[in-house]
């Protein structure tokens, strides 16, 4: 037994002492990492969470035993090959549907939890905006504005605005959102596929997919009536279009690169990160023994920081959204939401969606790499940016952030696909999918 063998027992068996720890002294616990959260639900779920908790954390002390025992079988009967071999588009497809369907059941399950919530009415928006669409008339105009004005979620318009079309074809608005973010889901899975393509080919693709879709962050979002599953899908649109962008840089795919971060603004003020990547990454490229291009460094954060920065200011000089915008952020500061700030629930959430995956970002030896730069900068300032705000950290946030940090995961699957690890690697697979699908179904995150 090597190392880090050794090392993955112990931390097994420490997870294990804290979980019968908790469930032979929950008050400690409880009073340890207790949120006074003040709206009812909100503390009602948070507490519930907490009394759960001890089991999740048994189970990953059991997956995590169980991929050290496996990585020790692997070593004393090696199978040759590849731990995972390419399915069938097809075999694949009906992977992918499959489990895209729990994730919306799961999903299901969890709005149903919190008695159809009413919070953030980004479908009442879209309503609104509907109602103008097919009556634009002056008073239904200053009856839209006046909703408008008392709307604190005014500065995310792009997803009512879809709502708001696709009201002409399908009038259920809450359903639709519910559709377009089912949606998004799909085609995030889509966008980290060609994604995984361009930065590890020689990666087995399928159990990445199958780690995304079962992660709580994707099945809590699937089918839910708030923007974060959407948000995930115009970050790993960006990757897409940035690395493209890099590869031939055209004024074409740069004109692409700029739309789609106009519109990430639109859609989320918390997507305002990304336009710092490109910029930092062209500033950070030469530390890699590139010479520093100061007219290509000039360009690219016109188009991609100041120009997307300016429209989104405009949207909310034009309508007169600025007030909106501040007050939410004033809100978020000093508000409700410095209740919701806890690092309590980071500590927690990132240990559950985030660390089952740390052992194989660690082992990313492309960090020098532009593109794998720009996905830990991401990472990083989406989460410094939420502690600027004093952001609440849901674990629906961590739809912004996973396929950036499953994507640094991708060189060890690439390194490892041809290693004989097989038992390690599909213990490792079911385990934590299961521990992930089975927090969801008891709505521990």
């Amino acid at each position: 037994m090597n190392a880090h063998n050794r090392l993955a027992f112990a931390c097994a068996g420490a997870l294990a002492a804290l979980g019968l720890a908790w469930m032979l002294s929950p008050a400690w616990f409880v009073a340890c990492l207790k949120v006074p959260y003040s709206i009812p639900e909100i503390a009602r779920a948070y507490l519930q969470l907490l009394a759960d908790l001890p089991w999740a954390i048994l189970f990953a002390a059991t997956v995590l035993a169980a991929t050290a025992a496996a990585t020790l079988l692997d070593r004393r009967r090696p199978v040759p090959g590849r731990a995972f071999r390419p399915l069938p588009p097809a075999s694949e497809a009906l992977l992918y549907g499959a489990l895209l369907l729990l994730g919306v059941w799961l999903s299901s399950r969890h709005y149903a939890y919190w008695s159809y919530p009413t919070w953030d009415l980004y479908w009442a928006f879209g309503e609104q905006l509907h109602r103008l669409l097919r009556h634009p008339e002056p008073q239904v105009l200053a009856e839209v504005q006046a909703f408008a004005h008392q709307y604190p979620h005014s500065a995310s318009p792009l997803t009512p605005f879809a709502i708001a079309l696709g009201m002409f074809v399908f009038p259920h608005s809450l359903l639709l959102m519910q559709i377009l973010s089912a949606a998004a889901t799909a085609a995030s899975l889509a966008l980290l596929r060609a994604l995984a393509r361009r930065l590890a080919p020689a990666a087995t693709f399928w159990p990445v997919g199958v780690l995304f879709l079962t992660n709580v962050a994707t099945t809590r979002n699937a089918f839910f009536i708030q923007l974060d599953a959407i948000n995930g899908f115009f970050v790993l649109l960006f990757f897409h279009q940035w690395l493209r962008w890099r590869e031939r840089p055209t004024r074409g795919r740069l004109a692409a690169l700029c739309t789609v971060l106009s519109l990430g603004v639109l859609q989320k003020t918390t997507l305002f990160p990304l336009l710092a990547i490109p910029t930092l990454v062209a500033v950070v490229e030469p530390a890699s023994g590139r010479r520093l291009d100061f007219a290509r460094l000039l360009v690219t954060g016109l188009w991609t920081a100041l120009v997307p920065a300016l429209v989104f200011l405009v949207y909310l000089g034009v309508f007169g959204f600025h007030g909106n915008f501040l007050s939410q952020v004033t809100l978020m500061g000093t508000g409700w939401n410095e209740i919701d700030f806890s690092w309590q629930r980071f500590v927690l959430a990132s240990g559950f969606l985030l660390c089952p995956y740390l052992g194989l970002v660690s082992r990313n030896g492309s960090w020098r790499e532009p593109a794998y730069q720009g996905l830990a900068l991401f990472v990083v300032l989406f989460f410094a940016s939420m502690v600027a705000v004093r952001g609440p950290f849901w674990g629906r946030y961590y739809s912004h952030v996973l396929g950036c940090w499953l994507l640094l995961a991708l060189p060890a699957w690439a390194r490892d696909d041809s290693s004989g690890r097989r038992y390690a690697r599909w213990t490792f697979l079911i385990g934590v999918g299961a521990l992930q699908l089975m927090m969801m179904y008891r709505q521990i995150i």
